[in-house]
Parts: C-alpha cells; sequence; structure tokens
C-alpha cells in the first residue's frame, strides 16, 4: 500500500479529517504492512521474532555458562 493509494481514494475537506486519515493510514502502514527493511515481515512479526531470538540467545548463553 503506498501513499499514493491514500491520497487517491480520499478528497480532503478540512485539515483536521485529512490529519485523522492520514494519521490512520500511517497507523495501518507500519504495523500492518511486511516491510523490505524488516525481511519483509510486518512490525508486529518482527518484534515477534526478534523477541525468540533473544530468548534463544540467553537461553545459549545460560547452557555455555553452565558448563563451563
Amino acid at each position: 500500500m503506498s501513499h499514493h493509494s491514500c491520497l487517491n481514494e480520499h478528497v480532503f475537506v478540512s485539515l483536521c479529517k485529512t490529519q485523522e486519515i492520514i494519521e490512520s493510514w500511517r497507523k495501518d502502514y507500519n504495523v500492518n504492512w511486511p516491510h523490505s527493511s524488516l525481511d519483509n515481515m510486518t512490525p508486529e512479526e518482527f518484534s515477534a521474532a526478534f523477541k525468540r531470538a533473544q530468548k534463544a540467545e540467553i537461553a545459549n548463553r545460560r547452557v555455555e555458562q553452565s558448563q563451563g
């Protein structure tokens, strides 16, 4: 979804309404759409994957420390 789709789908009649529409689009885009900079995951998916990786890293360190 590009910003053009948002701009082309709406008629902006006031600054206040324009801000509401753009903010709603921005939140949707940043939360629900995959991003190439996040390995084509949504921010929510990327965050979950990052947290899993962190937990795995912590678990690996604990195992290494207990063995060493």
